[in-house]
C-alpha cells in the first residue's frame, strides 16, 4: 500500500450497507471498498446487491481470499477498505502473508455461544481462538 493512502481492515458480516457508506466512507474519505468473502466473489447476483448498497459512493470490488495478496500489490488510488464477513478469512489472508496492523470488528453475529460484546458483535470461543491467534500474528484487534 503506498505511504500516506490508509488502508482500513474489517469485519462485518453486513459487508456493504448502511453504517459503511454513511459513516465509515465519509468520516475516512474512503473511494473504494474491497470485499473478501469467497462466497460472494463468485455470486454475481449478491455482487450486484451489494454494489447498488454502496450507491456509486466508493468502487466495490469482490475477492476471494486467495486473490487478496495479489490485488493489493497496485491497489486503487485514495483511501480504502477491505471488509470480510468472517474473522477466519481476514485470518487466512494474514496467514498467506497479508500485513494487517489493525482489524476492527463491525459485526460479529450471534452464535449458540457466543457472549454479547456490542449489540453487533457477539464474540464464541471459537472467535476468541481467531482474536488470540490474529494478535499472536501482530494485529490489533479493536471493536
Amino acid at each position: 500500500m503506498p505511504d500516506g493512502e490508509p488502508l482500513r481492515f474489517r469485519v462485518d458480516a453486513r459487508l456493504v450497507h448502511a453504517t459503511l457508506m454513511n459513516a465509515w466512507v465519509p468520516k475516512f474519505g474512503l473511494s473504494w471498498i474491497w470485499v473478501v468473502d469467497d462466497e460472494v466473489a463468485a455470486d454475481p447476483r449478491r455482487r450486484h446487491i451489494y454494489e447498488m448498497s454502496a450507491m456509486d459512493a466508493a468502487d466495490v470490488r469482490f475477492f476471494r481470499c486467495a486473490q487478496l495478496l495479489e490485488a493489493l500489490i497496485n491497489p486503487p488510488r485514495g483511501a480504502g477498505i477491505v471488509v470480510f464477513a468472517r474473522m477466519q478469512d481476514a485470518l487466512h489472508v494474514v496467514g498467506l502473508g497479508l500485513s494487517m496492523h489493525r482489524l476492527v470488528l463491525g459485526n460479529v453475529p450471534r452464535v449458540d455461544d457466543s457472549t454479547e460484546l456490542y449489540p453487533s458483535v457477539h464474540l464464541s470461543a471459537e472467535h476468541d481462538a481467531l482474536i488470540t491467534s490474529l494478535r499472536r500474528l501482530g494485529v490489533e484487534v479493536v471493536a
